[in-house]
């Protein structure tokens, strides 16, 4: 009983165990931020654990809004400061 981790209530072997495994779970993944940046290499982003899944949209959405935001840029009137550079 020398030991410490065997002593004690209940309580206190809860907390260890809980401290150990939150450890590992860090370790595992070497903390969110580098997790996310090691994956993000490979196209993949960790998800937290309270993170939902994003719903992927359908293609035509996708590139409707895309499409609609280069035509606003192209199409505005130039500036008089671009005018004068010229």
């Amino acid at each position: 009983m020398s030991q410490g981790h065997t002593s004690g209530t209940i309580g206190e072997s809860l907390t260890h165990l809980d401290m150990r495994h939150r450890e590992f779970r860090l370790r595992k993944c070497e903390t969110r931020a580098l997790c996310e940046r090691k994956y993000q290499k490979r196209g993949k982003r960790v998800r937290g654990r309270n993170e939902k899944k994003k719903k992927k949209k359908k293609s035509s959405e996708k590139t409707s809004g895309k499409a609609g935001n280069c035509e606003e840029k192209k199409t505005r009137p130039a500036r008089e400061e671009d005018v004068k550079n010229k």
